[in-house]
């Protein structure tokens, strides 16, 4: 590789980082659109690859994290900890209590479902819940796990600064263990969709290799050229391999995404490697290619990146707007998809541009971006608010009236009843694999058509095919089985609703 095009130190701020996290933002932000199928889910990974968007962004940020502590002394480094895991706190506030407050008063669809009527007292548990992090809404639990980190992050960093990084990891090792061995033992409250014990293996991992990034560029250096092209070679071999795995539906390896396990919960060894290796590949990428991927993408990625709790929090708020405003619904074009998600990222790209610089002469300016963002948020999305979530509720009342008939719903929609099935969704081969409450779906697409598979408390239910996706991409299916009635509604494998009726009551 020429060397020209090669990253080199221009200043204190390690340009490639942010290049890998705004793209980590990019990724994220397509991922969570639902506007139909899109060319971008081709680079996103669509959260179905071995590492997702989320995890790549929270190994960065502990990255960043290291070098920036190294160059600090370690009392000036501990007060801007401090002052970070502030500014997270109030993030989180300002999220979950704004976006839970506009969606109960104007009943818009949102990220999660506020209560339809507020009474003082649930208002209060709600604020009181939030503002001692033992809930959140609207995605802020990924913020809020940042903060619990960011406390610990000072006894990390007084270690690296003793020499003791080692001990940094050995504890991060001890916790993820008891991570995997006691795990009801070391959840917390908010954290629905991230096991804190074994994600934070990435977070503290990373503080360590960016701590001492200097000595690890240093041993790079020192070892001979061909055994470095001979490591090199190897990381993009066994990255390709893999994906053509992945490509292939794991044809050769089914083994594979059994062994992984859960996605985005608790993080198994087996997936904590493929983390490191695709970061490992995609920085050597950045790192060889530098100029080019500059020039190419560098006037967008680079942007988001050092803006990105900004570009974070304006995105939950371009979500709502995709999930109210009907144009953003409901395509089967890969192109008009694709469409939309270049004018949400443009939107997205635009508020980081006029939001300025972050020195203090441009406060003043960021109150104002963020106060007239807020408005236009306000009057784009409540003329479409309402519709969807006034749906909801009809047919909740509606099935509240055949409950008692013997009719039987699992679910994987957060807003059901608690004795109903609340499971996140993985999806390693097609549409999804669902199990919660004695009840396994798995669908998927093969060359025949759609279908899915059906095991009720260990009753095989038997295969039956799916129809076509509907203006707003729902698949449903209905087939009388052993004398009931089993109706399935899958959409693009974010949720599913599975009702087992006695046909009398049909």
């Amino acid at each position: 590789m020429s060397a020209p095009w090669r990253y080199e130190d221009a200043g204190r701020r390690d340009l490639r980082f942010d290049l890998l996290r705004g793209y980590a933002l990019f990724a994220m932000t397509v991922d969570h659109l639902d506007t139909g199928p899109s060319w971008f889910y081709a680079v996103s990974g669509r959260a179905e690859f071995y590492t997702s968007a989320a995890e790549g962004f929270y190994f960065i940020s502990g990255v960043v994290l290291g070098i920036i502590s190294a160059r600090r002394e370690l009392g000036e480094a501990t007060r801007s900890i401090m002052r970070r895991a502030w500014q997270l706190y109030l993030t989180v506030l300002g999220i979950s209590l704004g976006f839970a407050a506009y969606g109960a008063l104007t009943q818009a669809a949102m990220w999660g479902r506020p209560p339809d009527e507020w009474s003082s007292e649930s208002a209060a548990h709600f604020v009181a819940a939030v503002m001692l992090l033992r809930e959140t809404f609207h995605d802020a639990q990924i913020i809020a796990l940042y903060v619990v980190t960011m406390l610990a992050v000072p006894l990390a960093v007084w270690a690296c600064h003793a020499g003791r990084g080692w001990l940094v990891l050995i504890v991060s090792a001890v916790v993820y263990l008891g991570g995997v061995f006691f795990r009801e033992l070391t959840e917390l409250p908010f954290a629905v969709e991230f096991h804190p014990a074994t994600w934070q293996t990435m977070f503290f991992g990373g503080l360590v290799l960016g701590f001492h990034k200097d000595r690890v560029r240093a041993w790079v250096a020192a070892v001979p050229r061909p055994v470095r092209i001979a490591v090199v070679s190897a990381l993009f071999g066994a990255g390709l391999f893999f994906m053509w795995v992945h490509a292939t539906e794991y044809a050769v390896m089914p083994e594979l995404p059994e062994r992984l396990g859960e996605r985005g919960h608790l993080l198994s060894l087996l997936r904590l490697a493929f983390i490191a290796l695709y970061f490992a590949v995609f920085f050597l990428i950045v790192h060889l290619l530098w100029r080019p991927l500059r020039r190419a993408l560098g006037w967008f990625l680079l942007p988001l990146g050092q803006n990105s709790l900004w570009t974070f929090t304006v995105h939950l708020a371009l979500l709502d707007v995709a999930m109210n405003v009907p144009v953003f619904r409901g395509t089967d074009s890969i192109w008009l998809g694709t469409f939309w998600h270049v004018v949400i990222l443009s939107i997205l790209w635009a508020t980081v541009k006029l939001r300025g610089g972050r020195g203090p002469e441009f406060r003043r300016r960021r109150m104002w971006v963020a106060a007239s963002l807020v408005a236009a948020f306000v009057l784009v999305v409540t003329p479409f608010a309402g519709g969807e979530r006034h749906e909801g509720r009809e047919r909740e009342e509606w099935w509240e009236e055949y409950h008692e008939r013997g009719w039987r719903r699992w679910t994987a929609h957060a807003d059901m009843e608690p004795e109903e099935a609340e499971e996140r969704l993985a999806d390693p081969h097609g549409e999804f694999i669902y199990g919660a409450d004695g009840v396994h779906l798995e669908a998927f697409d093969d060359p025949e058509g759609s279908r899915f598979e059906l095991v009720i408390h260990g009753e095989f239910m038997g295969m039956h095919p799916l129809g076509p996706p509907d203006k707003d991409g729902i698949r449903r299916a209905e087939h009388e089985v052993r004398g009931r009635l089993l109706r399935v509604e899958i959409l693009r494998g974010r949720w599913a609703t599975i009702d087992l009726l006695p046909t009398h009551s049909d």
